[in-house]
């Protein structure tokens, strides 16, 4: 299971702003299934890899880390 997230303005410093799904960390079984909920709710070019997200400053990781992160806070 992975999750996405970015680093807010760019810069890893400011922790990680995750992807949500009507406020709840957004956890998807599969890479294509984290591609397809981007371009549902993506307003410019489609994605078709975990690398085109790289390139835009989406990253994944394992939700197990993800799930420590979002509700530690």
């Amino acid at each position: 299971m992975i999750c996405a997230y970015r680093h807010p303005h760019g810069i890893s410093l400011n922790g990680r702003e995750y992807l949500l799904d009507e406020g709840e960390l957004a956890i998807f079984e599969h890479e294509h299934e984290l591609i397809e909920f981007i371009n549902m709710h993506n307003t410019g070019d489609k994605v078709e890899t975990v690398e085109q997200l790289e390139e835009h400053g989406i990253f994944t990781e394992f939700s197990d880390i993800a799930v420590e992160d979002w509700y530690d806070d």
